[in-house]
């Protein structure tokens, strides 16, 4: 299936939905807007899903918008306002995914919401059918609020956890490609949780009908141990990976990335909340990630860097369990994603600077690239995109330029030879006709030779003459 003749989608900044096509031939790739947006309603675009059907795509605004796609093997493609909801003031819109034909929403206020596939709502704010908060979720797990110190939705209960929740976010919500039903999410002083959204909606349905206690959630991360100096290792996950379909177990294990450098490997099978298997990346903070496989990640920083991260090989002194590192971005790499129709050998990069880079994953330069004219900040791949094909044509093209490059030089350094032996010859006859101009001219007086002082070593004639 691909997005109505598209490869590929980014959502920029600014608002704007673009769409890539990929051609053998590169100079033939065609980019294009899908929609046009005004100065007044810019509003930047957070995240983008699959749609309800396979004919639709969502895609979320920072202000809580959700628009729908429908592909078509036109040239125009439509969106329209399915629904709005709000994340809360300050806030924006994180994650966005499909459960059951109903959409929910994730904020960064630690808000997930289910909303209603029918409604379609452009000026006020849509009313969720659930909702849960997974940051009061996981505070209720520890400390006095575990313990039952305060009574229910007292006012002690409500001031104690606002207290508990400064300074903590939500950063992403990621649907599992193994179960519709489950989903991780993340963030700032907000661990990894992965929950079964029926059962945690429904919980909450329960506890407004005065029962049940069961949240929803089937894994939740506990922080590592102190470092050497014990003091507490600060969480800021900022991008989660799961292991892609294919290998056996793989939706057990699920891969974090933290904007203080750590990367984190968990495995749901062996009751262990800590990671089972960490490196860290110094002095880069990592912004996304991608699985190519059960072992290997692609991680992306804020400052442009892009890294391979291998779980069985071995870690070295400087670099950790990072093979690999990958040139030509320059931005924040914000949205990594994998061609799923090439078998985990190519992975496709969106960013501020710009650029869409497609990459080999054993080449360290990127084998294609397009300039978008907006900041990108998130991407979709089509699943059978696959761009072996194209990239094949791509090296012989750049090959073949390469080489009228190199032959062009060539000529160009042989012509700079040829002009430099003329100037060469020019200026030795120039300096043979000055030396036959100033040979021709007659001597009318030459001026005598100083004599020097005897004292100074001067003829012995002169010495007699001064003692006379």
């Amino acid at each position: 299936m691909s997005f109505g003749g598209l490869d590929l989608l980014v959502g920029s900044v600014n608002g704007l939905l673009k769409g890539i096509q990929l051609s053998e031939n590169a100079s033939n790739s065609v980019s294009r807007n899908i929609n046009s947006v005004k100065d007044e309603d810019k509003v930047e675009v957070t995240c983008l899903a699959p749609g309800l059907t396979k004919e639709t795509l969502l895609m979320g605004g920072a202000d809580g918008t959700v628009k729908t796609l429908k592909l078509s093997s036109k040239p125009d493609l439509s969106i329209e306002t399915l629904l709005t909801s709000s994340p809360g003031e300050g806030h924006k819109l994180k994650g966005l995914m499909v459960l059951d034909n109903k959409i929910v929403t994730a904020s960064s206020s630690g808000v997930v919401s289910l909303f209603d596939d029918a409604i379609s709502l452009e000026d006020e704010a849509a009313e969720p059918l659930a909702s849960f908060d997974v940051i009061k979720q996981s505070l209720k797990q520890s400390g006095k609020l575990k313990k039952g110190s305060y009574a229910t939705g007292s006012a002690e209960e409500i001031e104690h956890v606002a207290h508990l929740r400064e300074g903590r976010d939500l950063s992403c919500l990621v649907a599992s490609p193994h179960q519709v039903n489950v989903a991780a999410t993340a963030g700032k002083e907000n661990d990894l949780q992965l929950w079964d959204l029926n059962r945690a909606f429904d919980s909450t349905t329960q506890k407004k009908s005065g029962g049940g206690d069961d949240d929803g959630c089937v894994f939740r991360a506990k922080n590592v141990c102190h470092d050497k100096l014990e003091l507490r290792v600060p969480i800021w996950v900022s991008g989660i990976a799961f292991s892609p379909p294919g290998a056996s177990d793989t939706d057990k294990k699920v891969s974090c990335v933290s904007k203080h450098g750590h990367i984190r490997l968990y495995d749901t099978r062996c009751g262990q909340r800590r990671p089972v298997m960490a490196t860290q990346w110094q002095d880069e903070a990592p912004v996304s990630v991608a699985a190519l496989d059960d072992h290997k990640l692609v991680v992306g920083s804020g400052t442009g860097k892009l890294a391979l991260v291998d779980w069985n090989a071995k870690p070295s002194k400087s670099e950790g369990l990072i093979v690999q590192k990958y040139k030509g971005c320059v931005g924040s790499v914000r949205s990594i994603q994998v061609a799923p129709a090439s078998s985990g050998k190519y992975f496709v990069t969106a960013g501020l600077d710009r650029y869409l880079r497609i990459f080999d994953v054993t080449n360290p330069k990127p084998v294609h690239r397009m300039y978008m004219k907006s900041k990108l900040n998130c991407l979709l791949v089509s699943p059978d995109f696959d761009p072996s094909g194209a990239v094949v044509e791509m090296k012989k093209d750049l090959e073949a330029a390469s080489r009228a490059k190199a032959k062009a030089k060539m000529a160009q350094e042989a012509g700079n030879v040829i002009e430099k032996a003329k100037e060469g010859e020019g200026q030795e006859n120039d300096i043979k006709d000055d030396e036959m101009f100033w040979k021709k001219l007659k001597i009318i007086r030459e001026k005598p030779k100083k004599r020097k002082n005897p004292a100074q070593g001067g003829p012995p004639e002169a010495s007699k003459r001064i003692n006379r």
